[in-house]
């Protein structure tokens, strides 16, 4: 329908990331990465700012536990994790986060995370359910399951962790003292 061409958007990511970085920002996230070439192209817009990138990728899994993009509509998309990060393996991003995606979800995400990409990594899961475009958040992980989850994540070698829909700063006070902030 109304989405702009790859062009727009990475002129307009480089616009939106040139203001930030002017107005001070250290690094630019992008978050629910959910196709590879648009974020392609949004990752060459604001890369033109000099500025390090985290890139956020959202996940759910197949049938077969293969994980994969969400698409836009937080449906299971066609394009697998493995060939999101395969396309930012050489592109000069400064980490790699599984985000907005499901806490039972991560260990599986962070297993093709591990074998394809040497930098960086990050989680922040979500917790809740999706119903009909709404958040419904009446089966939310508690907070010191979360911060087990998160110790898990730590082991495996995951630096920068936080929270999604659904986790609140409850559960970061919780996985904070469960794992400090190293």
């Amino acid at each position: 329908g109304k989405h702009p061409t790859e062009r727009q958007l990475c002129d307009n990511a480089a616009e939106q990331a040139g203001i930030m970085s002017e107005a001070g920002a250290d690094l630019i996230m992008l978050e629910m990465m959910s196709k590879i070439e648009p974020m392609l192209a949004v990752l060459d817009g604001v890369q033109r700012c000099g500025l390090p990138v985290w890139v956020g990728l959202s996940c759910k899994l197949d049938s077969e536990g293969t994980p994969r993009l969400y698409d836009s509509d937080q449906t299971i998309g066609k394009q697998t994790l493995a060939d999101a990060i395969y396309a930012l393996k050489d592109r000069q991003v400064s980490l790699i986060s599984i985000m907005h995606t499901e806490v039972s979800y991560i260990n599986s995400c962070l297993d093709v995370v591990e074998e394809i990409w040497s930098g960086p990594v990050g989680v922040y899961a979500h917790s809740g359910d999706y119903i009909g475009g709404q958040w419904r958040f009446n089966s939310v992980i508690s907070p010191a399951d979360y911060a087990v989850a998160a110790e898990g994540w730590h082991g495996r070698g995951v630096r920068v962790i936080g929270g999604c829909c659904g986790i609140g700063p409850t559960h970061i006070h919780t996985l904070i003292k469960k794992i400090g902030r190293s």
